[in-house]
């Protein structure tokens, strides 16, 4: 879990090193122990797509928040707000503002009280009006 945040932190948070970040999710793709929860799955999924979508590949960003959705419906309330979190910051950055905008709302309904879900609501609340 601290290789995921710190993946996190470097692709998501303001001043962190992207780069640092892309590759960071790269070895996390291909961690076969995270990988074998649905969990850690679907978080290695969803920062494989925001490293995906920062580096111009919105295909293979898409690809993976897609595999991601299908892990994320069995998960815990407060995980799916963190992994819709940070597929919405995915989806931003390839664009879809409408899609990042739904997704942090579905996050926020998930968990209200859970840091995902404050993430998702300030992220949200950044966007400008529809």
């Amino acid at each position: 879990m601290t290789r995921l945040a710190l993946a996190w932190s470097e692709l998501a948070a303001v001043g962190g090193d992207r780069e640092k970040g892309r590759a960071l999710a790269d070895e996390l793709s291909h961690d076969d122990e995270l990988r074998s929860t649905a969990s850690g799955d679907a978080m290695a999924l969803v920062l494989e797509a925001i490293a995906a979508a920062r580096s111009g590949d919105g295909a293979r960003a898409r690809a993976s928040l897609d595999r991601a959705s299908v892990r994320r419906t069995d998960l815990p309330a407060h995980d799916r707000a963190f992994i819709g979190y940070l597929g919405g910051i995915a989806l931003l950055e390839m664009g879809a503002v409408a899609d990042a905008r739904e997704t942090w709302t579905m996050a926020v309904d998930a968990a209200p009280d859970t840091i995902g879900s404050a993430l998702a609501r300030r992220e949200r609340s950044h966007l400008p009006a529809e």
